[in-house]
């Protein structure tokens, strides 16, 4: 950081404490009164690559109808505490980074539908990051070419949101990525499937982007001063598997970032579990254990997408094989509870026409995610 910005970065810090800033729970309470969550998946995330200021076409052009808070009622009355609403802000920002008024005000609105039905609310930073030309890769070089941009994004976000209450979380950043485009760990889509200097540079690149982004917030002040921040692991891997010896490296090279405004207790950890049904119990076990040794000790966790590695293909295996599907299901939201960790299951449950009615197409697995707390 240069002096420049150490200075501005400074005075706002020094503004933030003499704000009168709401009391916030801390992360961990928010964790345990979420219950269990569902992403709002391809909806504010849909993009086509390019910029798109028409607000209607964005969020529909994955097949997904236009959000209703008729929606996030139907969520609440089944059970659910928290949205994760995943959304991607390139196609909606200008060359100086500066994010479109409509598009802001869009996401605003759905927020609100979920915060207006009792439930938490999470917004991220989705599909800036992951495979393919995305403008956030997990490299220092990517870092210190795009760090102004991305902490500006946050900044007017933050802005945005300041007066807004505990329950709305902020999420740095989705599955973000080597320049590679690795998932499992960091360098595995290299030439030589592992590469010391490039895993240790992407791992190294996702610690700042988390500083950064915590950073970010807290120099907004109001209720940005305490508001939970939830940062991920490399990919949001979560360290299970045994087919390679680096697999629980994103997780053994997570740090915590610095957090001296906030103090202790306003931050988390997120990852993402999609576990083959075969072995999905035994998967869960293992990262589990991996998660209380590595992570929770230094904060919460959050499971922010789940589900098995087929759940968004034509046929998954709830269509395949029913029984041992919604038995894995009710064996993993108890497990997670178990150990404190709040779980979002991805994007299915009520999907496209049904969204509209609403509805849901998948009622069982509704039943057996609600029931297995």
């Amino acid at each position: 950081m240069n002096n420049k910005r150490l200075v501005t970065f400074c005075m706002a810090l020094a503004c933030v404490w003499t704000m009168d800033a709401q009391h916030f729970e801390t992360a961990a309470d928010a964790v345990t009164h979420m219950g269990v969550g569902w992403n709002l998946g391809n909806t504010l995330d849909a993009n086509n690559g390019k910029a798109c200021p028409d607000v209607v076409k964005s969020e529909t052009m994955w097949g997904q109808p236009v959000t209703r808070p008729e929606l996030m009622k139907m969520m609440a009355e089944a059970g659910f505490g928290a949205i994760r609403v995943p959304v991607t802000w390139y196609p909606h920002m200008d060359e100086a980074g500066r994010v479109d008024e409509a598009w802001m005000a869009r996401v605003r609105e759905v927020v609100d539908y979920v915060l207006d039905n009792g439930m938490y609310c999470i917004i991220n930073v989705h599909h800036d990051t992951g495979a393919g030309p995305m403008w956030l890769h997990a490299s220092m070089r990517t870092y210190e070419a795009v760090r102004d941009k991305y902490e500006y994004l946050w900044q007017q976000i933050a802005e945005a949101f300041k007066d807004y209450g505990e329950r709305l979380l902020f999420e740095g950043y989705n599955e973000m990525l080597d320049e590679y485009n690795s998932w499992c760990f960091a360098s595995f889509a290299s030439p030589e499937k592992y590469d010391v200097e490039v895993a240790a540079d992407a791992y190294a690149a996702i610690n700042r982007f988390a500083q950064s982004f915590v950073d970010a917030v807290r120099s907004t002040g109001g209720n940005n001063v305490q508001r939970n921040l939830i940062v991920s692991t490399y990919g949001a891997c979560n360290g299970g598997g045994r087919w390679n010896a680096h697999l629980q490296d994103p997780v053994m090279a997570m740090q915590l970032p610095n957090d001296s405004v906030a103090g202790s207790g306003h931050l988390a950890f997120e990852v993402h579990a999609y576990p083959s049904l075969e072995s999905g119990k035994r998967e869960t076990d293992e990262f589990l254990h991996l998660l209380a040794t590595h992570l929770q000790p230094h904060a919460p966790v959050i499971i922010g997408e789940w589900g098995t590695s087929n759940v968004d293909k034509a046929e998954p295996d709830y269509v395949k094989a029913p029984a041992e599907y919604l038995d894995f299901v009710r064996y993993f939201v108890e497990k997670a509870k178990a150990q404190h960790i709040v779980t979002f299951y991805w994007m299915g449950l009520s999907d496209r026409h049904y969204r509209a009615q609403p509805a849901f197409n998948q009622p069982e697995i509704v039943k057996a995610i609600v029931q297995a707390l």
